[in-house]
């Protein structure tokens, strides 16, 4: 994560940095905040989305998203994203808001 985040860390237009890797945010125990994407995180790097655990390539292929508008709306409050969408979809800035709420 150190080399990375030096790496990335002068990108003018670098907003979101998508770690597709397994683990990528876990830390340890005794070192919370040593995985890649804390470490990005320390090298000030806007924003990162990284997985605490390991994922089938199959799950891998979409996001999933928790909403705050509780488990009545989308799939029991989950939404999921396919990941050649999210990027287009983030640089948009798409927000989904559901009808009650407008």
């Amino acid at each position: 994560g150190e080399v990375l985040g030096a790496l990335l860390r002068n990108e003018p237009t670098l907003k979101l940095v998508l770690l597709n890797a397994c683990e990528g945010a876990r830390g340890s125990r005794t070192a919370p905040f040593a995985g890649t994407a804390p470490s990005l995180v320390r090298k000030q790097i806007p924003a990162v989305i990284a997985m605490q655990t390991a994922i089938t390539d199959e799950a891998a292929k979409t996001f999933e998203l928790r909403s705050n508008f509780g488990n009545d709306w989308a799939n029991n409050g989950y939404i999921h994203i396919p990941f050649d969408s999210f990027g287009r979809l983030a640089a948009e800035g798409y927000v989904m808001i559901p009808e009650e709420y407008y």
